[in-house]
Formats: C-alpha cells, structure tokens, sequence
C-alpha cells in the first residue's frame, strides 16, 4: 500500500453548477482542483486514457481553453441524491498547464468562482 497515493497537492472543489464543453457539448463537472476535473462523458470511446484529450473549454465569464490527459474512466450506477448523480460514465483528466502560470491563476479563479 502507498501511503502517499491519496495525498494530493491540490483539494478537490465538488461542485454543482459549473460546466465545461467537450466535443462540442456541455459535460457536467462533478469535481476540479487546480491540477485535473472530473466530468461526464457519453461513452469510454470519447477519451484515451493517457492520451492528449481534445480541446475542453471551462464555461466561465471568461472561457479558459485548456488540454489535457485522460487518467480513468468511471461508471457511476448508484443514485446519489445529494449529488445529483444518475447513471452515467466520469472522465478523470488531468490538465496540461506546466510551465504556464498563468493558465493555471485563471483555473484557480475559476474554481473560486464555484465556492
């Protein structure tokens, strides 16, 4: 067991209300930190795991277009009221900021925007 595994450097934000767009569509965020989000994706198909992801587009006042890697894919088929989750597949990507400050301040205020 790795102790260090579930330590992460960022807390994740779960959030209700904010979206990003995905091939062309809104994908509910089902949580983000400065480093990746977690979003609802149709089918596995849609995304590659390890691989560069399509171009995601956080909606925010100010859209931030960003990249990034697909790390797991997850299917939720317990109801969870609290969350408002039905039966539905979850991308876990994370994002491709490095070396790019100020990419990652605007993600940053994006989750802010959510608290």
């Amino acid at each position: 067991m790795n102790p260090k595994k579930d330590q992460r450097k960022s807390a994740r934000v779960r959030v209700k209300q904010l979206s990003l767009t995905f091939h062309d569509r809104p994908c509910k965020i089902f949580n983000i930190s400065e480093r990746g989000v977690a979003f609802s994706i149709n089918a596995p198909r849609e995304v590659t795991i390890g691989k560069e992801m399509d171009t995601m587009l956080l909606n925010h006042e100010d859209p931030i277009e960003i990249t990034g890697f697909a790390r797991h894919i997850s299917h939720i088929s317990e109801i969870e009221p609290e969350a408002d989750v039905r039966a539905e597949w979850v991308c876990g990507a994370e994002f491709a900021t490095h070396k790019k400050p100020e990419l990652e301040k605007r993600i940053k205020n994006f989750i802010e925007s959510a608290g």
